[in-house]
């Protein structure tokens, strides 16, 4: 099923797009069907462990998929964003 993930500026130079079709039934499917294509990608995502970093924010269909996580169904023509909250002191 194609499902869209739009791409933030931060990554956007590995990718060239602003936004790429993705397959999976899951956000961890579809995350991991990104990563394939661009594995570059996964640094910016996933720490050493595979685990989503904590700045990481993922919208779909505009709202945030904290609470299901990497496991939220997703359905043909949803969306995907991927956001990178700022972090520091």
């Amino acid at each position: 099923m194609s499902i869209t993930l739009n791409i933030p500026p931060l990554i956007r130079h590995i990718v060239a797009e602003r936004a790429v079709n993705i397959e999976g039934n899951t956000i961890g499917e579809c995350l991991t069907d990104f990563i394939s294509r661009f594995p570059e990608a996964r640094d910016y995502i996933f720490d050493r462990e595979g685990q989503l970093y904590d700045h990481i924010l993922i919208l779909h269909n505009g709202m945030s998929a904290y609470c299901g996580g990497l496991v939220t169904s997703v359905n043909p023509g949803d969306v995907l964003n991927l956001l990178f909250m700022i972090t520091g002191g």
